[in-house]
């Protein structure tokens, strides 16, 4: 028997779909990335960008089984089921009703318990701290409704190929929070923070309820309290498997805003700053090596790099595309791309194919994620200092911001690789082994932190420390993939390649250091030896690229 080909239409309406995804979540980071940037600029690393930060995960932390990046799993194939059955409206209804009413509850117990949640989330915060972190949570909890409706709605959406609520979603909290620190800075006080957080939730989620209701999309009418009530028990049974995960990763968010508070002020903002850098960093290596994955077949294709510049614009766009395979801290958006594709459409791909996919991928990424990774390391002082260090941004914030750098960056090329591979094992049908290995780095990640604290009489000796966690999860993060793909061999033989360039990078950064004192030119000395690094790693690593990178760029024809 001959299987049907695959229907390349349809393939071509998916990748669309994810690339709008992504290009929702691509635009979220850039306003993430600017709004850092002016609030650091308003208001620094003073007790109010703390106060700020851990409300933002308190009303977040109790709705998290509702927003994890899991749910998507959950919430868009019971939306494709019913879009067969003909039920979509009224389905769509019934689980917005269901998961809706649920976080109404939890608001209103969250404002109640807002002073307890606090204390036991920043238990190491001064009373003023406190006090001020209780009013945000007892106010952006109204968004907590809110915010897990749009969950649904987005979910809704998707199942139909759409992704208008879900790109909005992904760039309405950047941009509330920057409406908010422009009244800051005329003269509003910091409160108001609060209200554009839980203003601009609500505010969205009335526009898609009435705009997807417009479209017939949502038909609260046809939602019968029993339609409700089976959609919620359908819900939780399916989200029992996968709660293993949510719950590791809030636990470990729990316990370093724990151990963060109890270090000096400015510190839980000054993780925050540390980490907009590296998810910028995260994004712009892994983005272009998943178009590649996704442009050459997905899972089930190979990862080729350019011999000749007369390949057709299909190839190019293999070479020079984008993908959803990263992200971090990451977006409902890129969430949801992640489970687009079902099982039996992810999962065909033989072993050999795998394997080979995964080996040149492990390649690129090392390639140009260790290298840079040293370059952060090593300079990022100065990297804190001209992007942060202006207004209320001081001389504490860019220490402590830069030692929390130094400790990510030391892991971040193998969080880059191992988020990458990850949603390779994913997309050949292992989502179980994946979740494991999570909940494994996630355990390593606070075992680490525990441990320090325990040795140093339960607080850390410095923000570097959570810094070096965050790299002790990635590395087991990585390791695991790296053994459930059978690439321990490929790996540590790239990896040795790759070591060559970025003890370049280390080396001539050092250099560098000794002899230039300004720190905008020693910051472009330092890209010019990064920049040499990377065409030293691809030549070693991705031959092909490289020959084509000078035959392209160059106009030379290198015998490499």
């Amino acid at each position: 028997m001959v299987d049907a080909p695959a229907d390349p239409v349809a393939g071509h309406s998916i990748l669309r779909l994810i690339v709008r995804l992504m290009s929702g979540a691509l635009l979220s980071k850039m306003l993430g990335f600017v709004r850092e940037i002016v609030m650091a600029l308003i208001i620094g690393t003073a007790l109010a960008a703390d106060s700020f930060r851990t409300a933002i995960t308190a009303v977040l932390l109790p709705i998290s089984f509702f927003q994890a990046e899991t749910v998507p799993a959950i919430l868009i194939p019971m939306q494709k089921e019913r879009l067969c059955r003909g039920a979509a409206p009224q389905g769509l209804a019934a689980l917005t009703l269901a998961l809706g009413g649920i976080s109404v509850l939890i608001m209103f117990a969250t404002q109640l318990a807002a002073a307890p949640l606090v204390d036991v989330l920043v238990g190491g915060f001064s009373p003023e701290g406190k006090d001020l972190t209780v009013r945000f949570v007892e106010i952006m909890a109204l968004a907590m409704p809110a915010s897990v409706i749009l969950n649904c709605l987005a979910a809704g959406e998707i199942a139909l190929g759409r992704a208008r609520v879900s790109n909005a979603r992904a760039a309405m909290q950047n941009m509330s929070v920057l409406i908010g620190l422009a009244a800051v800075a005329l003269g509003a006080p910091v409160i108001v923070l609060a209200w554009a957080f839980s203003l601009s939730f609500n505010a969205l989620t009335l526009v898609a309820i009435l705009m997807l209701r417009r479209e017939g999309n949502i038909d609260f009418n046809a939602a019968r309290p029993h339609d409700i009530i089976a959609t919620m028990r359908e819900f939780f049974r399916r989200l029992g498997p996968l709660l293993p995960l949510p719950m590791a990763e809030q636990l470990n968010i729990w316990l370093e805003r724990l151990l963060t508070s109890r270090l000096q002020g400015g510190a839980v903002a000054s993780l925050d700053y540390a980490r907009t850098l590296t998810e910028s960093f995260l994004l712009l290596i892994s983005q272009p090596v998943g178009l590649a994955v996704l442009s050459s077949g997905g899972v089930g294709g190979r990862l080729h790099f350019p011999s000749s510049p007369q390949r057709g614009e299909d190839a190019r766009r293999a070479d020079e595309g984008v993908s959803p395979l990263a992200p971090s801290e990451p977006s409902p958006s890129s969430g949801a791309a992640r489970h687009l594709l079902p099982a039996g459409e992810k999962g065909g791909q033989a072993p050999s194919a795998q394997e080979a996919q995964a080996r040149t991928i492990v390649r690129v990424v090392l390639a140009f994620s260790l290298p840079a990774s040293a370059f952060l390391f090593l300079f990022a002082e100065d990297i804190v200092t001209v992007v942060f260090h202006r207004g209320a941004f001081g001389a504490t914030g860019v220490m402590l911001t830069s030692h929390a750098l130094e400790g990510i960056s030391l892991g971040l090329w193998a969080s880059t690789l191992g988020w990458i591979l990850l949603r390779l094992l994913n997309g050949a049908g292992r989502s179980g082994r994946a979740a494991f290995i999570l909940v494994l780095a996630y355990a390593a990640n606070m075992a680490f932190n525990t441990g320090v604290a325990h040795f140093h009489g339960g607080e850390l000796p410095g923000l570097a420390w959570i810094g070096f966690g965050e790299s002790v999860r990635a590395l087991v993060l990585l390791a695991g993939v790296l053994l459930s793909l059978r690439l321990k061999v490929g790996f540590w033989a790239a990896f040795c390649l790759a070591l060559i360039p970025a003890g370049l990078v280390l080396a001539g950064g050092d250099v560098l250091e000794g002899y230039i004192d300004g720190v905008f030119a020693r910051l472009l000395a330092g890209g010019a030896v990064l920049g040499l690094g990377w065409l030293l790693a691809a030549a070693l690593l991705v031959p092909g690229l490289f020959r084509f990178v000078l035959r392209r760029r160059f106009r030379v024809s290198p015998r490499v």
